[in-house]
């Protein structure tokens, strides 16, 4: 059965201080004497007391959790006694909200039905502004995806073994209290196997030759290089690269998982949301800020950093939330 610990029932202990402890006690599942060396902070956004709840259990050779909270961020520093963390890599499924995760120079919008590999040893920041509901497995001991293997599994991460992957663990969670011994075991060496192929770097894509498939990345870079241009679309990328528009939505779909409108605009976000943290953009508007990044519609930015960040960028830039 799986157990559960909930900030409505933590009594005297300071919420925050409670939540510290229950990440580093169930969802990293560090020893004892590795707890109290472990450099985290948990920071409530928005004008609400935090509130959590995590739920964990045992599935065969993985460890499952069910976390849900409300808007936060939360930071991991470097600890002097990462070597001896054992476990550390965690397979995390986007179930509700969005969550922004900061590591090793990278930054990811992970939102609803995506997934992201995360390195739990290393520093890392994620924010949810929204609030979110996560389901996270924590990877056995030997499993350390190396960057290929993880930039592989974003690339496959709109195919079938990605759906596949998402529903199993989904699913297993909902039914958790209801699995034999027997099938649990089966299920989680369902799980690592298909996280296992989606890291494969050998996988191909259909419908892409070898030639196409080696291009893939070429299209994160265009967009990248392009973003604040107004103009740009799936016909001037397939021109850019030398291709069908119709081989540019599929490669496309098989590096991000995203339609290419939808990936635009939430890399459009991004870098609009970076701007708003950094001081050194403090006396630029919030419009040109965003007209910079190829927002040609205010309306339409502040729709789409509404919902992705649960408030008016306004607000943001002014609560002090971006530089938290």
């Amino acid at each position: 059965m799986m157990g559960s610990v909930n900030t409505n029932r933590c009594g005297d202990v300071p919420r925050e201080s409670a939540w510290r402890n229950w990440v580093c006690r169930y969802i990293a599942r560090l020893p004892a004497e590795l707890q109290e060396h472990e450099q985290t902070t948990l920071t409530p956004l928005g004008n609400r007391a935090f509130n959590g709840q995590i739920d964990y259990g045992e599935l065969g050779n993985v460890h499952l959790c069910r976390m849900l909270g409300s808007p936060h961020a939360f930071h991991h520093g470097d600890t002097p006694f990462g070597a001896m963390r054992g476990r550390s890599w965690l397979l995390i499924l986007q179930i509700q909200g969005v969550s922004i995760y900061e590591q090793a120079d990278e930054e990811r919008f992970v939102a609803p039905g995506q997934m992201h590999l995360l390195d739990g040893a290393e520093p890392f920041t994620v924010r949810s502004p929204k609030g979110c509901e996560q389901i996270i497995v924590v990877l056995p001991d030997g499993i350390s995806p190396s960057a290929i293997e993880r930039l592989t599994f974003f690339e496959n991460s709109g195919r079938r073994p990605a759906s596949m992957l998402y529903r199993t663990v989904h699913n297993a969670v909902d039914c958790h209290d209801q699995i034999d011994q027997i099938s649990a075991r089966h299920l989680s060496a369902s799980i690592l196997q298909l996280l296992s192929n989606m890291c494969r770097e050998a996988m191909e894509v259909p419908e892409i030759t070898n030639t196409r498939r080696k291009e893939l990345p070429l299209i994160a870079t265009y967009l990248d290089e392009h973003l604040a241009d107004e103009g740009v679309s799936p016909k001037t990328v397939s021109n850019a690269l030398g291709c069908s528009v119709r081989t540019l939505h599929r490669m496309f779909r098989a590096r991000s998982g995203l339609t290419f409108g939808a990936y635009l605009w939430q890399r459009r976000l991004e870098r609009c949301v970076a701007d708003l943290r950094d001081p050194r953009q403090s006396m630029r508007s919030i419009t040109d800020i965003a007209h910079g990044w190829g927002f040609s519609s205010s309306a339409h930015f502040n729709r789409l950093f509404k919902a992705s960040m649960g408030q008016s960028p306004g607000h943001y830039r002014q609560s002090g939330q971006a530089s938290s």
